[in-house]
């Protein structure tokens, strides 16, 4: 719990009370291995920090899975625009290891922002993160070879590359497993 304060606090100064209230509604779980804790076509209710553990967002367009994004220890995963909007989320996020998490629901969220005046500045801060980080990500597809892309990841996640699948990385920065085979011979 202390890092998710520390990061919430980063958005902004809780007082006392808001931290109370906000760490009152959080709840403490375990994800198995596997586990799809959201599916596409479903809505996305809650959102959780990640304690410890790996998860992923995934698509299957044409039945192919495609890793979106992935979330690492002490940060924030859920279908963001499926938890803002109530509508059918077009991915599913699962846990690639066994997980623990704080998770916050939808309706708790709510409940915050009357009880809390920093809540609307924490979650506009969140928003305007994802925001940044779906700009970058397009950014790579637009102007990154597939050798920077995996450089990249390499980078920003290199505590994950002996943990998952290279056909997971591949999906990731938008390669087949082949290519990816290849990069990593070169390097």
């Amino acid at each position: 719990m202390q890092h998710l304060l520390q990061k919430l606090n980063n958005y902004t100064k809780l007082s006392e009370s808001s931290t109370q209230l906000i760490v009152e509604r959080f709840i403490h779980k375990i994800i198995p291995k596997g586990t799809i804790i959201i599916r596409e076509q479903q809505i996305a209710r809650h959102f959780y920090w990640l304690v410890k553990g790996t998860m992923r967002g995934r698509i299957a367009p044409k039945g192919v899975l495609i890793t979106t994004w992935f979330a690492t220890e002490n940060s924030f995963c859920s279908s963001m625009a499926s938890f803002t909007t109530q509508r059918p989320t077009t991915e599913s996020i699962e846990a690639l290891e066994d997980c623990e998490v704080y998770c916050l629901s939808r309706q708790d969220v709510l409940k915050l922002f009357k009880l809390t005046p920093e809540m609307s500045s924490i979650v506009r801060k969140m928003a305007e993160e994802a925001f940044v980080y779906s700009l970058a990500r397009t950014h790579q597809f637009q102007y990154l070879s597939a050798k920077e892309r995996y450089d990249l990841f390499v980078k920003t996640y290199p505590q994950l590359i002996q943990k998952i699948p290279l056909g997971m990385i591949a999906s990731y920065i938008g390669i087949t497993q082949q290519s990816l085979s290849r990069i990593r011979k070169m390097r």
